[in-house]
């Protein structure tokens, strides 16, 4: 992921959504293997621009299970869908839950 200008990606990305028929675009919101106090808000701005749902994914380390979530309208604001997103990943288990930063964006 190209860092050095802040939103250049959410641009080409939504540029390249409008411009396709079809288009599935994955993405790890946590960003990182480590403890972070917030998830990066990449994807929300790209689903929100972009007017694309958020398809929630799951790896479940606890109940050793994986699938896909549900999928989530990003036409709500940021605090709407992030609880929607924290309700459902709340159930799952982390794979190291030391790692587990808080469900939310950055204020």
């Amino acid at each position: 992921v190209e860092r050095s200008q802040s939103g250049a990606n959410v641009e080409k990305l939504v540029k390249l959504f409008a411009e396709s028929d079809e288009l599935f675009l994955a993405l790890a919101p946590e960003g990182t293997r480590k403890w972070r106090p917030y998830w990066r808000s990449g994807f929300y701005r790209i689903a929100k621009a972009a007017q694309v749902p958020i398809i929630l994914a799951f790896v479940d380390y606890k109940n050793k299970r994986a699938g896909i979530g549900p999928q989530i309208d990003s036409s709500g604001t940021a605090v709407e869908t992030m609880a929607q997103i924290r309700e459902f990943y709340e159930r799952c288990g982390a794979a190291i839950p030391k790692n587990m930063g808080p469900i939310m964006l950055k204020e």
